[in-house]
């Protein structure tokens, strides 16, 4: 029989613990360098990724899991394989990100389960208690039928940002439960940009125009040998933030790929004044995770004889794990969806240093941080 698997982002609710949250923070970065190169070795172009989400997805998995298949998925997604542990990390984190009252965050979970199958009871109540993820049956022998509640489904609690999440080949004959997670991230930088003074203007390697936005203020900024870190918080302070690598060099992205674990870990951030030049973009993407996840030695997960009885006595296995990512940057902010949340912005004083130019037009690496860690990673090579 088939486990069927989406991914998002997960809610939880418990007292924040902040060696625990912490702990979850750097397990986070390390699952997001682990994602972010097999994403780079398998994408010719621009791509999002959301780590957060599927770790906290996949760790709902892990408390149905057992044995040599609990532990290849724990040090898949760098979490301790002790579920008391694990499930106190992950309650600190988000208890963290929702506790914050100057932006929203609302991230959904559902269990689809067929009526011939039975889940666990501890499984059913870790999921409703840690995880809020509320148990639905569905009848997935008429595929049609499936596929259009588990898309309305995700429709409705992303703003209708994410849509057509799966199609009837995703659904399998065998297909006996899905765990589904969805998110929608809307945020308002601190220091919005003017719509008036964004220009078209060209990108390195692209033969098409982008809309450049445009202004000059003070920025979180780091400058690295062979690279510009910028980092541009959203109204809520600057533990929520899109943190920007950009390249020295224009054909430098591969460098920065080399180094991914520095680039993704945390800057020693200075408050410089900066002249940006930053791109509006939108950017849609569906991943199949199945391969990645094998590729960072999620194994048996994936195979018949995968041990899932913590879960249920069905012999149950991983088909297929898919995630479908959605953002957009323009000058008020940014939407993301994989999540809620809402966020607003302000500027600051005059400073008569002369700014730092930091003109992001060839191809960078970004991402966007929450108190729980990395949520969205992506590279960008342009308009399409």
């Amino acid at each position: 029989m088939n486990l069927l698997l989406l991914v998002g982002f997960v809610t939880v609710a418990a007292m924040a613990d902040e060696d625990a949250s912490a702990a979850f923070k750097d397990s986070v970065t390390s699952f997001s360098v682990k994602v972010y190169k097999e994403m780079a070795a398998a994408s010719p172009g621009s791509f999002l990724v959301c780590p957060l989400s599927s770790e906290l997805v996949l760790a709902l998995v892990l408390n149905g899991a057992r044995e040599r298949t609990a532990l290849q998925l724990a040090n898949g997604i760098s979490l301790p394989n002790d579920l008391p542990t694990t499930n106190k990390m992950v309650n600190a984190a988000v208890t963290q990100i929702q506790s914050d009252r100057s932006y929203t965050l609302k991230s959904v979970n559902k269990i689809f389960v067929s009526d011939d199958t039975t889940i666990k009871d501890t499984f059913a109540k870790t999921a409703q208690e840690i995880f809020e993820s509320s148990v639905g049956t569905i009848d997935f022998k008429n595929k049609k039928a499936s596929v259009d509640q588990v898309n309305a489904w995700a429709a409705e609690n992303t703003e209708n940002r994410i849509n057509n999440l799966l199609t009837t080949q995703d659904v399998k004959d065998d297909t006996r439960m899905i765990l589904l997670n969805a998110i929608y991230f809307q945020a308002t930088w601190a220091k919005r940009f003017r719509e008036q003074s964004t220009t078209q203007k060209p990108f390195y390697g692209s033969p098409n125009q982008v809309a450049m936005m445009e202004q000059t203020d003070n920025f979180d900024y780091f400058d690295h040998p062979n690279a510009q870190f910028l980092k541009m918080s959203y109204l809520g302070g600057s533990n929520i933030a899109m943190v920007v690598a950009l390249p020295k060099d224009n054909n430098g992205l591969s460098k920065l790929e080399e180094q991914i674990e520095d680039t993704l870990s945390s800057k020693d951030f200075g408050y410089k004044k900066v002249h940006v030049l930053f791109p509006k973009f939108t950017m849609d993407t569906k991943i199949k995770m199945k391969p990645l996840l094998e590729k960072i030695g999620i194994i048996d997960l994936f195979k018949p004889t995968a041990d899932l009885t913590n879960m249920s006595d069905s012999s149950l296995y991983v088909s297929e794990v898919v995630q479908k990512n959605y953002i957009e940057v323009n000058e008020k902010g940014t939407i993301a969806a994989s999540a809620t949340a809402a966020i607003a912005g302000v500027g600051a004083g005059y400073n008569p240093e002369k700014p730092i130019d930091f003109v992001a037009d060839h191809p960078f690496i970004y991402y966007i941080v929450s108190p729980a860690g990395i949520m969205f990673v992506g590279r960008y090579y342009g308009p399409e």
